[in-house]
């Protein structure tokens, strides 16, 4: 390669904007290559299973659901808790009843039949699903998912945390409404 330079033989220096915007272009490389080295020695994360926050909120729910039972049971009248529960030992009997001789198709009409089949076929079906590897959430859409879970939870826990101490009643509130003070 031929070097410029001047009629007296003296290499031509490149301006000061030259030099500024080689400088910021080795800048810019060099920090390519340091984020490209740190995303490449950060370990990979696993994939979710694409059910995974269905069978979050299943939970969630079905904790609820339970704390809700609970409540309602320690309060219940025991006469009808003694009821409910004779109620409950009956349902199962019958149901043990129908399973063992006359859920074989016998003595069922065609509808309950066919409706037996349905729920037999959907049971083994997921029984199948979930001895298979279950297909996995992309990442992009699982890196978002769970940032707004965690925001979620973040809301959660600060409602949960007003609840056990409130803020102080507004000046204006506690003004128009003395007895917003005792509480």
């Amino acid at each position: 390669a031929m070097k410029r330079t001047t009629g007296d033989n003296a290499p031509i220096v490149a301006s000061v904007a030259t030099q500024h915007f080689e400088k910021q272009k080795s800048m810019k490389l060099q920090q390519m290559q340091s984020k490209r080295a740190l995303v490449q020695n950060r370990p990979s994360e696993e994939a979710l299973p694409i059910d995974y926050f269905t069978k979050l909120g299943d939970a969630e729910t079905a904790a609820r659901a339970q704390s809700r039972r609970d409540l309602a049971e320690s309060h219940m009248p025991d006469a009808v808790r003694y009821f409910t529960d004779m109620a409950e030992e009956k349902k199962a009997a019958k149901l043990a009843e129908f399973e063992k001789g006359g859920g074989n198709g016998q003595n069922m009409s065609v509808a309950t039949a066919y409706f037996n089949k349905l729920a037999a076929e959907k049971k083994a079906e997921k029984a199948r699903k979930a001895e298979e590897a279950p297909e996995r959430m992309p990442m992009a859409i699982q890196k978002f998912t769970l940032a707004a879970e965690e925001k979620r939870q973040k809301k959660k826990a600060a409602l949960e945390q007003m609840k056990v101490n409130p803020p102080p009643v507004p000046v204006g509130v506690s003004h128009f409404t003395p007895d917003a003070d005792q509480s």
